[in-house]
């Protein structure tokens, strides 16, 4: 299928009995979300948090929630899609930032809501991450940080990676 093909579709038919006809709607609600990367920026306790998704329907919006490992305290925010414009139509990338403490672990989820208000698969697999502290990068050389924050983004794909090893 392809984006083109959602929507409505009528089907009449006839014959010496009658005639009736109905219409059904093809609709497509979005795949589970691959978080990406959650990397700090040059703020303190600000982070980038990346994500993907297929869909044949628009994406409309995203509901992010995170807490901290253990806690059953759930942040929860909304964040509106942005308009892509790739060659399929169907591959969504977003990110948003988000105030973390440092030197805390989080469990992270991200779910898609195409137009319509369908929601998406749930994710396939739980992102943890643990916030590093910024300021400490301060006292590294910019070649340390780059480094630490390659090694961020790495260790935060390692659960899609494992999964595609699978």
């Amino acid at each position: 299928m392809t984006p083109s093909a959602l929507g409505d579709y009528k089907c009449r038919a006839h014959n010496e009995a009658g005639e009736d006809s109905a219409t059904i709607t093809v609709e497509a609600t979005p795949g589970p979300v691959q978080v990406l990367e959650a990397s700090p920026t040059s703020t303190y306790g600000l982070y980038n948090i990346t994500w993907e998704v297929e869909s044949l329907a628009p994406v409309d919006y995203y509901f992010v929630s995170y807490n901290q490992e253990g806690s059953s305290e759930v942040e929860r925010r909304t964040v509106s899609a942005t308009p892509q414009i790739n060659r399929s139509g169907t591959h969504y990338t977003e990110s948003t930032l988000v105030d973390l403490t440092p030197g805390i672990t989080y469990h992270l989820t991200v779910r898609a809501v195409a137009k319509g208000h369908l929601p998406g698969l749930p994710m396939e697999e739980n992102f943890f991450f643990t916030a590093s502290d910024p300021a400490s990068a301060h006292e590294m050389s910019d070649g340390t940080w780059n480094l630490l924050k390659s090694a961020l983004t790495v260790i935060s794909r390692l659960p899609k990676v494992v999964r595609d090893m699978q």
